[in-house]
């Protein structure tokens, strides 16, 4: 390029620049999602819940459920093994999540349940339950817990979050595996907010979930939920770091109870709002 050239160049490139309308600041980056954690679930001593199989294992019961794939990459929905179990009466538990290839922030998960026995040297599909129910964020339904409902009941526990304007939210979501799948209701588990110094009043609820017998011998067992409520501001020191001010620290507890239809608060009191 001749110095001619060049500094045409640079001409047209300035006056390009000065077209820009002036003050339009880039766009600031999308803020980071607040934490959330998932109430911790008790050792159970008394009715241990079922283990968990192994990836490997997982992997070889996906095959079985859904086999080989043939409809067109971008039409297939994304399926991801959560967990697997066998449950004392023998059967095998598959519990899946389904969702699509690129899903939104707002995009539920779909749970998916399949209950399979071993033929021999081969699975036999027993249950099929692709679209038992949609929840959480992001295309993904939540974390999952085994438990043991009652003696001979074996179930798990669906911890189902969200987000919304800043506040998260986890909700623990109940099914029995014993005959059929079977939804039995739930409850909010824990909750907070992306607190900064900006956002004045920072909260934030944890619990710990424990199942103990019921007083009526219920089909199910009462649940046991112990909270812990904090409220706290967040101030800038002089050095640019965050200080946490804790202004309340609130040990709370609530009992749910199985109606016959659903698990239902029995006493005490759920401190996490709804959002």
């Amino acid at each position: 390029m001749t110095p001619r050239q060049i500094s045409c160049t640079l001409i047209i490139a300035i006056a390009l620049a000065g077209c820009e309308r002036p003050g339009k600041a880039p766009a600031p980056p999308a803020p980071a999602p607040a934490p959330q954690r998932t109430a911790q679930l008790a050792v159970d001593a008394q009715l241990p819940p079922p283990a968990e199989l192994d990836p490997q294992h997982q992997q070889e019961l996906m095959q079985t459920v859904f086999g080989t794939a043939e409809q067109p990459e971008e039409d297939r929905p994304v399926r991801t093994p959560l967990t697997a179990t066998v449950v004392p009466d023998g059967r095998t538990a598959l519990i899946v999540n389904s969702t699509h290839a690129e899903p939104s922030d707002a995009a539920y998960g779909t749970l998916g349940v399949y209950m399979l026995k071993r033929n021999g040297a081969d699975w036999e599909v027993l249950e099929r339950h692709d679209n038992l129910a949609e929840m959480g964020s992001n295309g993904q339904v939540g974390t999952v817990k085994w438990v043991m409902l009652a003696p001979g009941r074996p179930g798990f526990m669906v911890s189902t979050g969200e987000i919304r304007h800043g506040n998260w939210q986890n909700r623990a979501v109940f099914f029995d595996l014993a005959s059929g799948v079977r939804q039995l209701g739930g409850f909010r588990e824990a909750g907070g907010n992306d607190c900064t110094p900006t956002n004045g009043q920072c909260w934030e609820v944890e619990s710990t979930i424990r199942f103990v017998d019921s007083e009526d011998k219920a089909a199910y067992r009462d649940i046991v939920v112990d909270f812990t409520d904090k409220s706290y501001t967040v101030v800038e020191t002089a050095d640019g770091s965050l200080l946490k001010r804790m202004e309340s620290n609130v040990a709370k507890r609530a009992r749910y109870h199985y109606d016959g239809k659903e698990y239902v608060m029995k006493s005490g009191r759920n401190p996490v709002p709804a959002i």
